[in-house]
């Protein structure tokens, strides 16, 4: 294992979820957070289904910062889209952490004007278009149930360098052969259940990590690393 990476974890469900009906066991903001740290964890993300909290990650931020756990917290969501088949996907929205308090708001309001105008998901592309004044960058499933192919994100394939996938798996090299690109295949926990003892690293990470670039372009991943 290298000394200088970070490790990070940027798909994991919040108490938030509960509000669209997901099954979350939850301790409390302050126990999560210090669970997530003394993992070894430091750079992290909530990513709800198809819903964000402007108050729940103003929050968290407070108390990370008040504990002094030393985390680096990005917004996100898990977005459901509708797929060429007419079947529903997820993708994974990380967004920049330097957004102001308004502009949080906007994204809750845009996720929420979503999920009423459309209980099956939205095209990705319009999902990119109602979300182009923001920085951010997105991880498709791609060998889950919920499985992204390339005709569904055929039009956005330039911006995507990471999907969430085995890189072993039929799924993730098909893939690959159709789109004739190679993103990198990683693994985020998708933690839903805090008061368990399952919550562990996956392998992502980050050397000489600086800022919300790095992130975009340079997170590596280590197949079968421990806490």
């Amino acid at each position: 294992m290298k000394l200088n990476m970070t490790k990070l974890d940027l798909h994991m469900h919040s108490r938030v979820s509960r509000i669209i009906g997901d099954s979350i066991g939850w301790i409390s903001d302050e126990e999560t957070l210090l669970r997530i740290r003394n993992s070894g964890v430091k750079i992290i993300s909530f990513t709800d289904h198809d819903i964000f909290s402007t108050s729940f990650f103003l929050k968290i931020n407070e108390i990370n910062k008040r504990m002094n756990l030393g985390l680096i917290i990005y917004p996100g969501f898990e977005l459901t889209v509708s797929r060429k088949n007419g079947k529903r996907g997820h993708i994974v929205f990380i967004l920049n952490n330097d957004l102001k308090k308004e502009q949080l708001k906007e994204i809750e309001m845009i996720l929420s004007q979503i999920k009423l105008s459309s209980q099956y998901g939205i095209r990705i592309e319009k999902a990119i278009e109602l979300f182009k004044n923001y920085d951010f960058f997105i991880v498709p499933h791609v060998d889950k149930v919920d499985s992204i192919v390339y005709e569904d994100v055929s039009k956005v394939i330039d911006i995507i360098h990471y999907v969430e996938a085995d890189e072993n798996s039929r799924e993730y090299i098909k893939f690959c052969k159709e789109s004739h690109t190679k993103p990198l295949g990683i693994k985020f926990s998708d933690n839903h259940m805090w008061n368990s003892d399952v919550y562990k690293w996956t392998g992502c990470y980050i050397d000489d990590y600086e800022s919300f670039d790095d992130l975009k372009y340079r997170i590596q991943f280590q197949k079968g690393a421990k806490c």
